[in-house]
């Protein structure tokens, strides 16, 4: 009985030290797969629409792949690429009715990521990032400018918060909101802001 106590304890001690060393694995190399929801803000472009009325598609599914490396406890840093998805820009003409163009953005970003622990695995996120967004626009009737698909390259500020559970040492699930301050140029898109709800996952190594 007493061995069976002292192997008991024994056990429980193991345990403790593995999920105490789970937990301090501060640093290390890491991917991330995240899917959810973008929903653009497009700014009305007279030279693209002819001065038509236009309407969006509100929202689209969305996805990143991440790789990142954690500096420390607090801090790290990550680089990915992001897709907000495809939408319809629907161009009211008179007389003729809704003409459609397809708008397709896209996004490489790095980001730092600021952690709080909050304990029993799980931490708040915080993260500010600069990404080389692309946003695309199909082909498109009555344009005055741009009557043939085109596209606008832009350095877009990003900004956001979320939070983060810790199963082990290696994985971990997170869900953010971001915001995307600037999306096209208005020069052969729609310009605009965008904002960004996913959930996912990483693996530490």
């Amino acid at each position: 009985m007493l061995e069976q106590r002292y192997l008991a304890r024994v056990l429980f001690a193991l345990g403790l030290l593995a999920a105490n060393a789970a937990i301090a694995a501060d640093n290390g190399a890491y991917i991330g797969f995240s899917a959810g929801q973008a929903r653009p803000s497009f700014d009305s472009n007279p030279a693209v629409a002819a001065g038509f009325p236009v309407q969006y598609d509100s929202s689209s599914g969305a996805w990143d792949a991440a790789v990142g490396y954690q500096i420390n406890r607090y801090f790290g840093i990550e680089l990915r690429y992001i897709k907000f998805g495809d939408y319809n820009a629907h161009i009211f003409v008179p007389g003729v009715g809704n003409l459609f163009t397809n708008i397709q953005i896209n996004a490489w970003g790095g980001s730092l990521v600021g952690t709080a622990p909050l304990g029993r695995g799980f931490s708040l996120l915080g993260r500010v990032g600069e990404n080389y967004t692309r946003e695309t626009r199909g082909n498109c009737n009555i344009c005055v400018t741009q009557p043939t698909s085109s596209s606008d390259n832009v350095w877009s500020p990003s900004f956001g918060v979320g939070v983060k559970y810790d199963f082990n040492a290696n994985w971990a699930v997170r869900g953010e909101a971001e915001r995307f301050t600037k999306i096209g140029s208005n020069d052969n898109t729609f310009g605009g802001k965008v904002n960004l709800y996913t959930v996912g996952v990483t693996y530490k190594f």
